[in-house]
């Protein structure tokens, strides 16, 4: 078994952007000799700018990622766990066309992640904003890429997620109150029986939030940025990762229905 610690997140992270600096940059370059040669010549740079831009932004993220990787510590621990048996879990988002989401225990190990179980090329070029509009399904794995559930939004502008083991086993169902969620997310997760268990409402920022049980000031797990424990910031350098936090209480099949509530409400977050 491969686990993969923050130290070779940072790595691969560097490296992707910089393929993606020097994509961009060689696409600019091209994009300057066509419209130099067979297109007028004044629309040149309007053409050309974004993409020098973006070279530049993405050489940026590789020096950034090159330090914290010299800077992070090297380490030998592993971890067995899983992302259903963390209580805390830190979430770092990799480039990808649709949402990757890396998920390490607090020691800097991965224990699994999130993502679109098909990711395809062309999602690239579509607005992150417009992709959350679509139907898609993602996917829960551990640290060994064995899938443990499933999060289906099955049509457009679709108000409704099922939440399933592995093995295709109904859970939960997410319903979203559309009517109330223009500037926060209301809504309900719910059992197959339409038994309510878990309350939604946050607020639109996605800067701290927590999901109580229904009818109750029990917390199931909470979720928050810009801030960590001084010794998990040796391993972590962006101080401004998310943290999701389980409570002792909360059994395996309640942190996937809030793995999938997650998905719901970062899936255009980082794209």
């Amino acid at each position: 078994m491969m686990v993969i610690q923050i130290k070779d997140y940072y790595k691969q992270t560097a490296s992707q952007s910089l393929n993606m600096a020097l994509f961009s940059l060689l696409l600019s370059i091209g994009l300057f000799f066509v419209n130099y040669y067979f297109f007028q010549k004044q629309y040149i740079w309007t053409t050309v700018i974004p993409f020098l831009l973006l070279s530049i932004l993405f050489f940026f993220l590789f020096r950034l990622n090159m330090d914290r990787f010299r800077h992070v510590p090297d380490t030998i621990r592993t971890s067995q766990n899983g992302p259903l048996a963390e209580r805390n879990v830190l979430l770092l988002f990799m480039p990808a066309p649709a949402i990757r989401v890396l998920l390490f225990n607090s020691e800097g190990l991965m224990v699994g992640e999130l993502s679109e179980e098909k990711n395809v090329w062309y999602k690239w070029l579509i607005p992150g904003s417009m992709s959350a509009l679509m139907p898609a399904t993602y996917v829960l794995s551990n640290q060994e890429q064995k899938i443990l559930g499933r999060f289906r939004n099955h049509k457009w502008l679709s108000d409704e997620w099922t939440i399933e083991s592995g093995d295709g086993v109904h859970l939960y169902t997410y319903k979203e109150e559309r009517a109330k969620s223009l500037l926060r997310y209301k809504g309900v997760i719910m059992t197959p029986d339409h038994t309510a268990v878990m309350d939604v409402d946050i607020g639109g920022f996605l800067q701290q939030f927590s999901i109580p049980y229904s009818g109750s000031k029990k917390d199931v797990a909470t979720f928050q940025k810009g801030w960590m424990p001084v010794e998990w910031a040796k391993r972590f350098k962006e101080l401004n990762t998310p943290i999701l936090s389980f409570s002792d209480q909360a059994t395996e099949g309640e942190r996937m229905a809030v793995y999938g509530l997650c998905i719901r409400l970062l899936r255009n977050y980082n794209h």
